[in-house]
């Protein structure tokens, strides 16, 4: 779950390569003109990652942030981006290049031959990740993308290769798509490469996490229990260095994101013990990969909230380790490492009502997807009895770390491939609109087909980004 540069926008049409309204935030009455966004700190010009999503995390998936010149977010290839806007690529490994000239401008520096290969990054690259190209005829303007649609930033300087530099939050093999345009705009050669992204840096240093280096830990921590007594307690043990929890460094220096010191040794605890009157431990952790746990008490304490008010909750997944949140392909930062992020499904209510309830519980970060809604409170300072005191204060969390969509072309009908759930599909809610603004059709799903006199589409992803397009 990556971030992007904040950029301004221009209005399109399904003749912009069927992509409309790539910053976040855009609302479907300020159309696809002038609205800026941001994906979690980035800027115009250059952005620094420090979501996510972007686990961004976030919870989040695909994406990058970048540096560079900013610009427009043109690009192509993006009509064979899939709804789910997946990070796996069937494109080859290594650099190809094709050459498109126009052939028609006689303007000074524009049309003619030209080519672009990658000069970087090669086959594997570690975060920052530099993107480089070798150009030749008369490309003054490189333009990157991810996966063919997600913008990664431009430049204009061909001393350096065009070079731009991307932090990918989502790890793995990824594309990254290259546009060379003349001085008239017009797109001349594009190339591909595939590469696989780890993370840079270091782990497993505490004195790295946020912490004061000499803390003084909870001996045991307490819930609220079947009785809300808060009498249901477990002590707390410090393993040291562990296999499978070596936690990155806190994202963008934030203490809410410094690694726990203490957990919960699960191999002396009854995981049928009741945490919360409806809430038992089994359902909120296990020990099929690992010992260890951390799970804030004051996250049960919301989840039995929003079940007073909604009546029974499913929890599809609770605290995961690092090493068990890397192997099911979870963000960097994914909230569930750090025992406040749940994946819930709702029993007796709709999505969209336990999703409204998430907010008004406090959550700072909820996601909406097809099957389950994803509630966590990374905004509120971490338990001191797991973590120790914070060393600083925690920045201003962003709303929506991490995300980012946009709308597609898919024949007789539309996609909205997205980036930043990396739980599963986002619900995708539509609607079209005839030219008076009046909607004709609404619907939900991957893939939108709107009626004949449809001036408008609109949809909303995963209940937190809003994208239209102009037909």
């Amino acid at each position: 779950m990556e971030r992007f540069p904040r950029k301004r926008l221009t209005r399109c049409s399904s003749s912009a390569r069927g992509v409309c309204c790539w910053g976040l935030l855009v609302l479907a009455s300020a159309g696809c003109g002038d609205s800026g966004g941001r994906e979690d700190g980035s800027g115009s010009g250059s952005a620094s990652e420090s979501t996510a999503a972007t686990e961004t995390t976030g919870e989040g998936s695909t994406g990058a942030t970048a540096s560079g010149t900013a610009g427009s977010s043109s690009g192509t290839g993006s009509g064979t981006t899939g709804a789910t806007g997946s990070t796996g690529s069937t494109a080859s490994t290594g650099s190809t290049a094709s050459t498109e000239p126009t052939g028609s401008s006689t303007s000074e520096g524009c049309g003619g031959e030209a080519s672009l290969a990658f000069l970087s990054p090669g086959d594997e690259a570690t975060n920052p990740v530099t993107i480089s190209v070798a150009a030749t005829g008369p490309i003054v303007r490189v333009e990157y993308l991810a996966e063919g649609v997600f913008p990664l930033g431009e430049s204009t300087n061909p001393d350096d290769g065009f070079t731009v530099e991307a932090v990918f939050m989502t790890l793995g093999p990824r594309t990254i798509d290259a546009t060379g345009y003349d001085a008239c705009g017009d797109p001349l050669a594009t190339a591909s490469r595939v590469t696989v992204v780890s993370e840079g840096g270091t782990t497993g240093d505490t004195n790295d996490t946020g912490d004061t280096g000499d803390t003084m830990l909870g001996d045991d921590v307490c819930f609220q229990g079947p009785s809300n007594a808060w009498d249901v307690c477990f002590p707390l043990v410090q393993p040291g260095v562990v296999d499978g929890y070596d936690y990155p460094p806190p994202l963008d220096d934030d203490p809410n994101y410094r690694a726990p010191l203490a957990y919960i040794d699960l191999g002396g605890v009854d995981l049928g013990t009741s945490l919360a009157p409806n809430f038992q431990f089994n359902e909120v952790a296990t020990a099929d990969y690992g010992p260890y746990v951390v799970v804030q008490p004051k996250a049960i304490e919301h989840l039995q909230n929003m079940r007073n008010d909604l009546g029974a909750l499913g929890i599809d997944a609770g605290y995961r380790n690092p090493k068990h949140n890397a192997s099911l392909g979870g963000s960097t930062w994914s909230r569930h490492l750090y025992g406040d992020g749940f994946d819930i499904v709702p029993q007796a209510a709709t999505l969209q009502a336990l999703t409204d309830r998430c907010g008004s519980e406090g959550a700072t970060f909820v996601q909406l997807y097809e099957g389950h809604v994803h509630c966590d409170w990374r905004g509120e300072p971490v338990d001191e009895r797991f973590y120790g005191p914070a060393n600083g204060g925690a920045p201003e969390p962003d709303p929506t770390p991490w995300l980012d969509a946009a709308i597609v072309e898919d024949g007789d009908g539309y996609l909205a491939p997205a980036i930043g759930w990396d739980e599963g599909e986002p619900l995708r809610t539509w609607r079209a609109l005839d030219e008076e603004g009046v909607v004709i059709a609404e619907g939900e799903g991957r893939r939108f087909v709107p009626p004949p006199g449809a001036a408008r589409i609109e949809v909303v992803v995963g209940g937190r980004l809003e994208r239209a397009m102009d037909r």
